[in-house]
Protein backbone atom coordinates (compact mmCIF):
# COMPACT_ATOMS: atom_id res chain seq x y z
CA UNK A 1 0.00 0.00 0.00
CA UNK A 2 1.37 3.59 -0.91
CA UNK A 3 2.34 5.87 1.48
CA UNK A 4 -0.57 8.44 0.39
CA UNK A 5 -3.62 5.64 0.42
CA UNK A 6 -2.44 4.89 4.10
CA UNK A 7 -2.56 8.50 5.59
CA UNK A 8 -5.54 8.56 3.45
CA UNK A 9 -6.73 5.73 4.87
CA UNK A 10 -5.71 6.94 8.51
CA UNK A 11 -7.30 10.03 8.19
CA UNK A 12 -10.70 8.65 7.28
CA UNK A 13 -9.94 6.73 9.96
CA UNK A 14 -10.06 9.63 12.56
CA UNK A 15 -13.20 10.82 10.94
CA UNK A 16 -14.68 8.29 11.48
CA UNK A 17 -14.01 8.12 14.77
CA UNK A 18 -14.95 11.57 15.82
CA UNK A 19 -18.23 11.08 13.82
CA UNK A 20 -19.18 8.40 15.98
CA UNK A 21 -18.16 11.01 19.15
CA UNK A 22 -20.26 13.53 17.74
CA UNK A 23 -23.28 11.06 17.14
CA UNK A 24 -22.93 10.05 20.69
CA UNK A 25 -23.06 12.95 22.10
CA UNK A 26 -25.76 14.30 20.31
CA UNK A 27 -27.86 11.09 21.55
CA UNK A 28 -26.92 11.57 24.97
CA UNK A 29 -28.13 15.35 23.62
CA UNK A 30 -31.35 14.34 22.79
CA UNK A 31 -31.94 11.41 25.35
CA UNK A 32 -31.52 14.44 28.19
CA UNK A 33 -34.16 16.16 26.43
CA UNK A 34 -36.71 13.34 25.47
CA UNK A 35 -36.28 12.19 29.28
CA UNK A 36 -36.73 16.29 30.25
CA UNK A 37 -40.56 16.18 28.28
CA UNK A 38 -42.25 12.86 28.41
CA UNK A 39 -45.18 14.82 29.28
CA UNK A 40 -45.80 15.27 25.67
CA UNK A 41 -46.24 11.55 25.01
CA UNK A 42 -48.21 11.09 27.86
CA UNK A 43 -50.80 13.83 26.83
CA UNK A 44 -50.94 13.20 23.23
CA UNK A 45 -52.33 10.00 23.89
CA UNK A 46 -49.71 7.85 22.98
CA UNK A 47 -49.53 5.92 25.74
CA UNK A 48 -53.12 5.25 25.92
CA UNK A 49 -52.98 3.26 22.58
CA UNK A 50 -52.37 -0.69 22.66
CA UNK A 51 -48.75 -1.16 21.31
CA UNK A 52 -48.42 -2.82 18.07
CA UNK A 53 -45.65 -5.58 19.57
CA UNK A 54 -42.87 -5.78 16.45
CA UNK A 55 -40.22 -8.58 16.20
CA UNK A 56 -38.74 -8.55 12.66
CA UNK A 57 -37.26 -6.13 10.68
CA UNK A 58 -40.65 -6.18 8.07
CA UNK A 59 -42.97 -5.39 11.11
CA UNK A 60 -40.78 -2.62 12.47
CA UNK A 61 -40.62 -1.34 9.09
CA UNK A 62 -44.66 -1.61 8.41
CA UNK A 63 -45.33 -0.13 12.10
CA UNK A 64 -42.94 2.85 11.37
CA UNK A 65 -44.50 3.68 7.92
CA UNK A 66 -48.10 3.69 9.27
CA UNK A 67 -49.04 7.41 9.54
CA UNK A 68 -51.67 6.75 12.54
CA UNK A 69 -49.36 4.30 14.55
CA UNK A 70 -49.06 5.90 18.24
CA UNK A 71 -47.33 3.11 20.15
CA UNK A 72 -44.69 0.39 19.22
CA UNK A 73 -42.88 -2.06 21.91
CA UNK A 74 -39.96 -4.30 20.08
CA UNK A 75 -40.35 -8.09 21.39
CA UNK A 76 -37.08 -9.02 19.94
CA UNK A 77 -33.65 -7.10 18.91
CA UNK A 78 -33.93 -6.12 15.34
CA UNK A 79 -30.85 -5.85 12.57
CA UNK A 80 -31.89 -3.77 9.63
CA UNK A 81 -30.98 -5.50 6.11
CA UNK A 82 -32.83 -3.99 4.05
CA UNK A 83 -29.78 -1.75 2.41
CA UNK A 84 -32.14 -0.97 -0.84
CA UNK A 85 -35.32 -0.45 0.95
CA UNK A 86 -33.68 2.59 2.23
CA UNK A 87 -34.12 3.98 5.48
CA UNK A 88 -37.46 2.65 7.83
CA UNK A 89 -39.20 6.84 6.88
CA UNK A 90 -42.47 7.88 9.02
CA UNK A 91 -44.02 10.88 7.33
CA UNK A 92 -46.88 11.64 10.49
CA UNK A 93 -48.36 14.41 12.50
CA UNK A 94 -49.04 11.58 15.09
CA UNK A 95 -46.87 11.18 18.28
CA UNK A 96 -44.89 8.14 18.50
CA UNK A 97 -43.77 5.72 21.70
CA UNK A 98 -40.70 3.24 20.61
CA UNK A 99 -40.75 1.29 23.45
CA UNK A 100 -37.41 -1.04 23.29
CA UNK A 101 -37.98 -3.02 26.01
CA UNK A 102 -34.20 -4.13 27.01
CA UNK A 103 -33.99 -4.48 22.75
CA UNK A 104 -32.04 -2.94 20.23
CA UNK A 105 -32.47 -1.99 16.36
CA UNK A 106 -29.04 -2.26 14.61
CA UNK A 107 -28.59 -0.99 11.03
CA UNK A 108 -26.25 -3.24 8.82
CA UNK A 109 -26.16 -1.29 6.02
CA UNK A 110 -23.12 1.48 5.39
CA UNK A 111 -24.13 4.90 5.11
CA UNK A 112 -27.99 4.61 6.17
CA UNK A 113 -30.52 5.86 9.12
CA UNK A 114 -31.91 3.28 11.51
CA UNK A 115 -34.89 5.41 12.26
CA UNK A 116 -36.02 8.60 9.89
CA UNK A 117 -38.55 11.09 11.47
CA UNK A 118 -40.04 13.35 9.14
CA UNK A 119 -42.97 14.39 10.31
CA UNK A 120 -44.32 16.96 12.92
CA UNK A 121 -45.75 14.49 15.27
CA UNK A 122 -43.60 14.30 18.56
CA UNK A 123 -41.54 11.00 19.24
CA UNK A 124 -40.37 9.34 22.46
CA UNK A 125 -37.85 6.68 22.14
Amino acid sequence: MSSSVHARTKTAARWNTRAWLLLIALAGFSLGYILAAPSVAYASGALDEPATRVGTEAELRSAWADLTETHVELTADINLYQCKTGDPIRESTYPMLLDGDGHTIRQTCFEKRVLRQDGTGFLLI
